[in-house]
């Protein structure tokens, strides 16, 4: 099972931007979503974190299949801020392509777009969604078996709640607070892939190979 961490939506200083480039080398991906930034500021902020020390192939751009490419970054997550992710395929063949869904039928139509996995939420309740009821396990198994594709889930992931992920057939876990509302969010990390890699899933997301088996628990 893998470990995507996303990052709040602030300017980073150096200090920040040291801990993410950090955090990129500990899981397996560190997703740069800035809804609030223009794309001039998620290319500095992505070609800071290159020139520290993170692994292009382990972060994922959100929206901005601009930056990416200029930046030799291979993945995007598209939203409802992004081009459709069909068009992307079209113009971009070579780029990992994911999709955030929050229905079985938003996964089909992800999957027909030619999209390499699915981000599902949110799984459990949440701060960032207070109000909104959280989508729960057993809508997860519904997704992950209509679908083909891995599913990566999110919202209010803990780490004691990554085996009943896997066993709802997630193949990664996406966590932001877990992570940056740590005291430590390095060690907080460490925690989640730690767990991680005593959890099975059917199907597991890698860059290179989307389709890989997953490690077991």
């Amino acid at each position: 099972m893998n470990i995507h961490v996303v990052t709040p939506d602030v300017t980073p200083d150096d200090e920040r931007l040291a801990e993410w480039a950090a955090l990129a080398r500990i899981v397996h991906r560190l997703h740069l979503r800035f809804p609030m930034k223009t794309p001039a500021d998620v290319y500095r902020i992505a070609h800071a974190l290159l020139q520290r020390g993170a692994p292009a192939e382990r972060l994922v751009i959100h929206d901005h299949v601009d930056v990416a490419w200029l930046l030799s970054v291979p993945a995007v997550q598209c939203g409802r801020r992004s081009p459709p992710a069909a068009a992307v395929r079209d113009k971009f063949p070579t780029l990992t392509i994911g999709v955030s869904v929050h229905s079985v039928q938003e996964a089909l139509q992800a999957e027909r777009a030619g999209a390499d996995y699915v981000l599902f939420g949110h799984v459990f309740p949440t701060a960032s969604k207070a109000g909104r009821p959280a989508q729960g396990l057993a809508r997860l198994r519904e997704v992950t078996r209509s679908v083909r594709l891995p599913v990566t889930a999110i919202g209010g992931v803990t780490p004691r709640r990554l085996a009943g992920l896997a066993a709802a057939g997630a193949a990664g876990a996406a966590v932001q607070r877990g992570v940056f509302g740590a005291r430590d969010p390095l060690q907080a990390a460490r925690a989640y892939v730690a767990q991680a890699r005593r959890c099975q899933a059917p199907r597991s997301f890698v860059i290179a190979k989307p389709h890989e088996e997953g490690s077991s628990c």
